[in-house]
């Protein structure tokens, strides 16, 4: 049992191409993802055993598993982009997305859209390994950024900051203003 706590929770489903499937995979604060399988039955009461571990370099405040890639995305708290694979402790990349702990992660269409409590939203195309664009903080909550949303068909991101609105980003016109 972990006594650290729960930063991000992602689910490895059944029929994924990995050997980690079904799945629960939780970030802690003690700077461990841990794996917790969830193909048993479980009453109300009881607590899910440890399957497996892996140690990161520092806590990992979101992670998101990418159906797409087969791969965990894990977003630290000084703004790093780690991408694992489930079967393999080795992160396959890092990356600096952000200067500060990134708040949330969604991974939709070959696109990844992170923010940050750094004001900034990031929009990395996957597939090429290359940032497509950034909102900074001009055009976006001035007190960090901390939920995002994303419409079906990739036309307008939404954000949350401490703000007491959302702004709607255009991802088809992207001279028009939130």
């Amino acid at each position: 049992r972990c006594e650290s706590s729960i930063l991000s929770v992602t689910y490895i489903p059944t029929g994924s191409k990995v050997q980690s499937t079904n799945m629960l995979v939780v970030s802690h604060s003690d700077n461990y993802i841990r794996f917790y399988d969830v193909s048993t039955r479980y009453q109300l009461t009881n607590t899910l055993k440890v399957k497996k571990a892996f140690v990161v370099p520092e806590s990992q405040t979101v992670i998101r598993w990418a159906s797409e890639h087969q791969r965990l995305f894990a977003a630290s708290r000084s703004g790093v982009v780690s991408v694992i694979h489930p079967d393999d402790p080795n992160p396959v990349g890092r990356e600096r997305i952000h200067n500060s702990a990134i708040t949330d992660m969604i991974i939709h269409g070959g696109l990844m859209f992170t923010s940050s409590i750094d004001s900034h939203i990031t929009c990395t195309d996957l597939n090429k390994g290359v940032v497509k664009f950034a909102i900074a903080s001009g055009l976006s909550h001035q007190q960090g950024v901390f939920h995002l949303g994303v419409s079906d068909q990739n036309q307008q991101l939404f954000s949350v900051g401490l703000e007491p609105y959302v702004l709607v980003h255009s991802l088809t016109n992207s001279k028009m203003k939130p």
